[in-house]
């Protein structure tokens, strides 16, 4: 690939997994030919017998590069620079945690301009042994393999069931949560009708899936007839006009219990018989939203996580009445999306929330203690490997949201979820939302791109000036070992899902959790269940009740056996 594409190019590609279309790899001379899929064969024969006959198409067979800074860059001179800042790109992506990158990296650096083939090859295959052998390597492969399963599944395991036929849904609350769940629908070539109870929240609804249109277009990765044609594909609407005839409508209105139960129960009068009604809750359960459907069989949860157009995870949440056949419809209609489907059962928090939740609870009692916010979020993310540290995730979902979901728990959970007292005092400032007002942990700015720690939110919540202290050990064990401890009660007590590999690929898909490290729980298992219960009994002495280890995890000590 350099020697066709240039080092620059390729090193793009190569490094960060990057994919080009068709046109593009055409143009970059990886593809010698375009057809039109109708008459791919009739074309791929055609190529075959030029080639027979000799008349192949001339093909590039060394990148020349155009311009002098080009020409530089692709020099002996040149090189070292390019190297060095692909380097330093792969460090600042991955942090260091993936040794592919790197190795890749350090062959293409070796074996650039070999004029011996053979040689670079083997150079590329010993780097290539290096790396496909390691922890790492096996635990990606898992996961892709986790990812091929969902492909083949119904969402019903055991059980022959074949989905409903879905064209068109409904979309109930417009604004960017309801532009989002559209957007991802009609990009997949589903007509979307939207309903909400004002112009303004429909519009805001349109310009959300309009705005993430554009962006494509502007990318060049739709044309402004495939644009027009998405668009079009939206509508919206202050009634149920257009209800009747719709396959599955998807609830995204304000997290209350009575208004829920009242707009299914009054949607579900203006639709067919089985058309299936799906919840886009976070917190509430599916099983007590379903007595407000006069069906309850045709009803469902279908969380989408924010931001929709990015975040690949959708739980589907099983109610006690939920039937197979509006499980199977949502689990296909949500593959189509694009999107990664794990099927739970109806409990606190589905599953990602409620193992999420005591992590960030967890990050407060440290706050309390006199961390310092950036600090313990660097943790997390160049210690640990998470995407975000648990204070800026706290922003990014809303510190209201968080508050309110944390009470939820305490109140279906009981005592093992203990709240910091700072949580109470973040709950009474409306003005310190998170990201989405522009002040939460963290600063914004107009993009929503944090800028810097709010100092001032540590005088806010009545503390001193942080001084640190905690080691990276403590304050990631106290996070994760809580997720571990609350994983095997969901999985092995309360059945919120069905196998480990469930777990781990919604903690993968729906937080960011370290594919590096297999998941939660092929984490847990290469700590060991008797070192996690160790170390959850050490902190529950110090610490506290919510630390204790669960009956499930101390049997897997005591037996010495693992979740896999």
């Amino acid at each position: 690939m350099p020697r066709i594409m240039g080092l620059q190019s390729s090193l793009d590609i190569i490094l960060a997994g990057k994919s080009l279309d068709a046109k593009r790899a055409k143009k970059k001379g990886l593809v010698d030919v375009l057809a039109n899929p109708n008459t791919l064969e009739d074309e791929a024969l055609l190529f075959a017998q030029k080639m027979v006959e000799g008349k192949k198409p001339k093909r590039k067979k060394k990148y020349a590069p155009k311009g002098f800074m080009d020409s530089f860059l692709e020099s002996p001179l040149g090189r070292p620079l390019v190297f060095k800042k692909a380097r330093e790109a792969v460090m600042k992506n991955s942090k260091g945690f993936y040794p592919a990158p790197l190795k890749a990296l350090d062959v293409i650096k070796k074996t650039y301009n070999y004029s011996n083939r053979e040689r670079a090859l083997l150079v590329e295959a010993q780097g290539f042994c290096e790396v496909a052998v390691t922890e790492i390597s096996k635990h990606l492969i898992n996961l892709f393999y986790l990812l091929e399963d969902v492909k083949k599944q119904s969402g019903v395991p055991g059980v022959n069931v074949d989905p409903y036929p879905v064209n068109s849904i409904g979309v109930l609350g417009a604004g960017v949560m309801g532009g989002g769940i559209a957007y991802v629908a009609a990009d997949k070539g589903v007509f979307v009708r939207m309903k909400d109870i004002t112009n303004d929240a429909i519009a805001k609804g349109f310009d959300h899936a309009k705005s993430l249109w554009k962006k494509k277009l502007k990318r060049r990765r739709l044309t402004k007839y495939e644009f027009e044609n998405r668009m079009a594909r939206v509508s919206g609407t202050l009634d149920y006009s257009g209800f009747k005839g719709l396959d599955v409508v998807i609830e995204a209105i304000v997290e209350d219990m009575k208004i829920k139960q009242s707009v299914i129960g009054e949607t579900a009068k203006h639709c067919k018989d089985n058309c299936v009604i799906a919840t886009n809750t976070s917190s509430l359960s599916v099983t007590e939203m379903a007595k407000g459907h006069p069906n309850p069989k045709n009803f469902v949860g279908m969380h989408f996580f924010n931001p929709v157009d990015k975040m690949p995870l959708v739980e589907i949440i099983r109610g006690e009445h939920t039937s197979d056949e509006a499980v199977a419809t949502i689990y296909s209609l949500t593959k189509r999306m694009g999107k990664t489907p794990v099927v739970v059962k109806d409990g606190p928090g589905f599953l990602v929330n409620r193992l999420l939740l005591p992590l960030l609870a967890e990050a407060m009692f440290i706050l309390e203690e006199g961390a310092v916010i950036e600090e313990v979020d660097r943790y997390y993310t160049h210690n640990f490997g998470m995407p975000m540290g648990p204070f800026r995730l706290m922003d990014e979902v809303g510190l209201d949201v968080c508050i309110k979901v944390l009470k939820i728990f305490q109140e279906s959970l009981g005592e093992r979820i203990e709240v910091s007292e700072l949580s109470k005092k973040l709950a009474a400032n409306s003005e310190r939302l998170g990201r989405k007002n522009g002040k939460g942990f963290y600063l914004y700015d107009e993009r929503g791109r944090d800028t810097q720690v709010d100092e001032t939110v540590y005088a806010e919540l009545g503390l001193p000036k942080p001084k640190g202290g905690i080691s990276s050990k403590e304050a990631i064990e106290r996070g994760i070992l809580q997720m571990i401890n609350e994983a095997a009660r969901a999985l092995k007590e309360d059945k919120i899902c069905e196998t480990a590999g469930e777990c781990d690929l919604a903690m993968i898909m729906g937080t960011g959790f370290p594919p590096f490290r297999g998941g939660l729980l092929r984490y847990a298992d290469s700590l060991g269940a008797e070192y996690v219960v160790q170390q959850l009994e050490e902190y529950a002495q110090r610490l506290g009740i919510r630390f204790k280890p669960s009956e499930s995890l101390v049997a897997m000590a005591n037996n010495k056996t693992t979740f896999y």
